[in-house]
């Protein structure tokens, strides 16, 4: 079994997980993205726990990544909220593709002023071939559904010039850890 791999950050960090799984009434695979600040593997795997809604046996990641520069813009946690004119936002993008049953999904993050200037990034990030492209969800992090504060901690945006590299997700089914019991995280166990 392939587990979601270990982790250990100096300062707290944004990631980015699409879990997948099964609720106890569905007949496929359910999925959903969810947002936390952790600085460990085993921190982020409990803040998943909480945050999953299907069966605990079905859960795993699908993907996932560390956000810590978009557009040009370094992502920072604080425990202090800023005022700002620019905004991190999660899109994502539901399109079809002739002779495949179903709905596809292109997501990605951008950096913008409003709603609509982030989905026409994110329009303009998106492939070209695709077909029937609209708007599923678009998740303003600072007031859809308040992304601008994960767990108590607020994303600060800090431009830095040109995007620096392109975010690279970890692809591939990975289960969880074990829940540790009697796990109680601290300085020591970092």
């Amino acid at each position: 079994m392939i587990y979601l791999e270990q982790f250990a950050f100096k300062s707290p960090k944004l990631l980015i997980f699409y879990l997948g799984g099964n609720t106890e009434k569905s007949h496929i695979e359910m999925h959903d993205v969810v947002f936390v600040i952790a600085k460990t593997d085993v921190e982020a795997a409990g803040k998943i726990r909480q945050a999953w809604y299907g069966t605990e046996k079905s859960l795993h990641v699908d993907s996932w990544f560390v956000a810590e520069e978009v557009d040009g813009f370094n992502i920072k946690i604080s425990k202090n909220r800023k005022s700002s004119q620019t905004h991190l936002y999660f899109v994502n993008l539901g399109y079809y593709k002739n002779g495949i049953f179903g709905e596809n999904h292109f997501m990605t993050l951008v950096v913008a002023g409003s709603k609509i200037e982030a989905i026409e990034k994110a329009n303009k990030k998106c492939y070209q071939d695709l077909e029937m492209l609209h708007s599923d969800n678009v998740y303003d992090l600072d007031d859809c559904i308040r992304i601008d504060e994960v767990d108590h901690s607020f994303i600060e945006l800090e431009y830095r010039g040109l995007p620096k590299k392109p975010i690279m997700p970890i692809n591939g089914y990975h289960k969880l850890r074990p829940h540790p019991s009697n796990f109680e995280l601290s300085d020591k166990n970092l």
